[in-house]
C-alpha cells in the first residue's frame, strides 16, 4: 500500500520551476523532461527519479529490472495522488506541455489542472510548445484582481448548465486550447 504522507514533501518545487505534461504520446516523458531541463524546470517524473528510494520505501510500485516506476490500472490512484501532491505544492508560474492526445479523463484534466486552479501559490499556468519548448500562451492567469472571463480570456462560450471555471478550463485544454 502506497503511503503518500511519507513522501508528500518530496514533490515540492522552487517557484516558477514546475512543468506538467499530457498527451505527448509514447515519448512524452522524455520530451517534457528535456524541455523542463533546458529551461531550468522539473517535471513530476524528474522528482520521482530524484526521490526514487523514498518512493519505493513508501510503497510506490517500481520495476527494478526495467529501472522505472510502474504505471498500470492497478496503481492509477497512486499516480493521481502524487500528481495532485505535485500540483498542490508548486508555486509562481507553472508550465504545461500539451500534445495532440490529451484525454478528457487524463490526470492533467482530472487532478493537476483543478489542483493548480485551487493552489493559491500559483500565479499563472503557461502553455509550452512541445516542438520548440517555447512559451505559447497563458491558460490561466490568477494575477489579475478579477475572475477569469471565460469568453474574453479563453474564447469559451458561457454555458447555462452550471459548468464551473475548472470544468470549462478542463474542457478547453482537452479540446486543444493552447
Amino acid at each position: 500500500m502506497f503511503d503518500l504522507d511519507r513522501c508528500y514533501d518530496s514533490f515540492a518545487t522552487s517557484p516558477n520551476e514546475a512543468y506538467f505534461w499530457s498527451g505527448l504520446g509514447k515519448n512524452g516523458q522524455s520530451v517534457a523532461a528535456d524541455i523542463a531541463r533546458e529551461n531550468g524546470g522539473v517535471t513530476l517524473e524528474m522528482l520521482m527519479e530524484k526521490n526514487k528510494d523514498l518512493l519505493i520505501e513508501s510503497g510506490f510500485e517500481y520495476d527494478k529490472e526495467l529501472n522505472r516506476f510502474i504505471f498500470s490500472p492497478e496503481n492509477l490512484d497512486d499516480w493521481k495522488a502524487i500528481s495532485n501532491a505535485y500540483a498542490e505544492q508548486v508555486s509562481g508560474d507553472t508550465r504545461v506541455i500539451l500534445g495532440d492526445r490529451v484525454r478528457d479523463d487524463s490526470v492533467w484534466n482530472t487532478k493537476e489542472l483543478p489542483a493548480l486552479s485551487e493552489n493559491e501559490n500559483v500565479n499563472r499556468v503557461i502553455s509550452v510548445d512541445p516542438q520548440n519548448g517555447q512559451d505559447k500562451g497563458v491558460l490561466l492567469d490568477k494575477t489579475q484582481n478579477r475572475d477569469i472571463d471565460l469568453e474574453k480570456d479563453l474564447g469559451l462560450k458561457p454555458t447555462t448548465t452550471g459548468t464551473s471555471t475548472t470544468d470549462s478550463l478542463r474542457t478547453s485544454v482537452s479540446n486543444g486550447l493552447k
